[in-house]
């Protein structure tokens, strides 16, 4: 069975951001750009087998070139809509990938591509698959892939990840010069135990929460050791969810007992939340028990994580002083001095961080000699983050 995934660090090719690499002993999540309607993308390192992927190719990240294998859940643009700048990309430097796609969109993929090569001048090289639901992809020796049909507004699919294992000699072979062992073999005797399959991960893409509890893939589904599954609708009633064919929080709620993995990470969050209030919806509506098995992907949101923990400190809601609540009903990001609670008692606030940080940033470490007092950095005799009390931070205080 896979060991629960851990939180690693590797250092950004943007400096000294600290990206989380989310790790098991087989697969690890290195990447998440997941946004509703705007771009839904996982990048994933096997280093046992040397193989990288994609789930959906939604948004054209740098990084993400050196993946081998790309699959598509569905046609939407959030999703597929990268797949052929992708590959114009990595026609640079490097042999293309391959692309999995629902055979029901392969004519319209096609002639997408097409378009793309007359504006470009050039033909763009891309190795394209189609599969349908309960076919299995051999990708190497030790994984294999199955897929499974998803409910959603148009054709769609979702992927079952597995290791493979060899078998091991039999004991009654064993000891025997591996020159007999071949002939063996060329005579069609089994001299092999069953290779062993050991399920790892399952990306649902879009779809209903009933189309998964309804599935042929249901124990897959819910029992894989990593399960990544969107999660749009945090609030509200449930009719968008139900007329463009999503997962409403609700269904999560009702069905906790359902999930019997060991990580449950949720992508495809809808743009219109913040991460605070993301991360504040979770803590109101699922127990404390399920989201500690729980990551979300926020990092499109503007998280420096590649997933966040919704139980971290940094982002558990504080309750808010009277008159405080979201900063616009747009539900735009929210500034960190519109969100963010400061404590009552805390009257020398470094009011320069205020000016120029997002509350959706996880705030830095206290300064020597500061200290944190709901949440900001605070200093003796300090008003203005050493800038004196007239600094720039107290004139745009509002």
């Amino acid at each position: 069975m896979t060991s629960i995934p851990t939180t690693q660090h590797q250092q950004s090719s943007r400096g000294n951001e600290q990206q989380d690499v989310v790790a098991d002993s087989f697969m690890n999540i290195v990447g998440a750009w997941t946004k509703a309607g705007i771009a839904s993308c996982i990048h994933i390192k096997i280093p046992s087998c040397k193989v990288e992927l994609l789930l959906d190719c939604g948004i054209c990240e740098p990084q993400t070139f050196s993946a081998q294998f790309v699959f598509i859940s569905h046609g939407h643009m959030d999703h597929a809509g990268a797949c052929i700048s992708h590959a114009r990309a990595k026609a640079l430097s490097s042999a293309p990938s391959t692309y999995y796609i629902p055979s029901a969109i392969k004519d319209a993929f096609l002639m997408a591509k097409q378009g793309f090569e007359a504006m470009d001048g050039h033909e763009i090289p891309m190795k394209i698959v189609e599969v349908n639901p309960n076919d299995e992809i051999t990708l190497s020796a030790s994984l294999k892939v199955r897929v499974f049909a998803t409910e959603h507004r148009v054709p769609s699919q979702g992927f079952a990840f597995f290791q493979t294992k060899r078998g091991t000699l039999l004991p009654e072979y064993q000891g025997i010069p591996g020159p007999e062992l071949g002939k063996l073999k060329a005579k069609g005797v089994e001299i092999l135990t069953p290779a062993i399959e050991k399920l790892e991960l399952v990306y649902t893409g879009d779809t209903t929460f009933e189309g998964l509890l309804n599935s042929p893939f249901h124990d897959i589904i819910f029992q894989a050791p990593i399960l990544i599954t969107e999660l749009t609708y945090l609030n509200g009633e449930r009719t968008n969810a139900g007329k463009y064919k999503h997962i409403h929080i609700e269904d999560i709620r009702e069905h906790e007992d359902n999930f019997h993995n060991h990580q449950v990470i949720f992508v495809h969050i809808s743009q219109k939340y913040s991460i605070s209030q993301a991360i504040e919806l979770l803590n109101s509506q699922l127990s404390r028990e399920f989201l500690s098995k729980v990551k979300v992907s926020l990092h499109s949101f503007g998280a420096n994580q590649v997933l966040t923990d919704p139980l971290d400190n940094r982002w558990v809601p504080r309750k808010r002083m009277p008159g405080w609540g979201w900063s616009n009903a747009g539900h735009q990001q929210s500034s960190y001095r519109n969100e963010h609670v400061v404590h009552p008692n805390a009257r020398n606030v470094n009011h320069s961080y205020y000016n120029s940080h997002q509350f959706d940033q996880v705030p830095p470490e206290p300064r020597s000699g500061g200290s944190w007092r709901g949440g900001h950095t605070v200093r003796e005799n300090d008003c203005s983050g050493g800038r004196g009390r007239r600094g720039r931070g107290n004139n745009n205080r509002k």
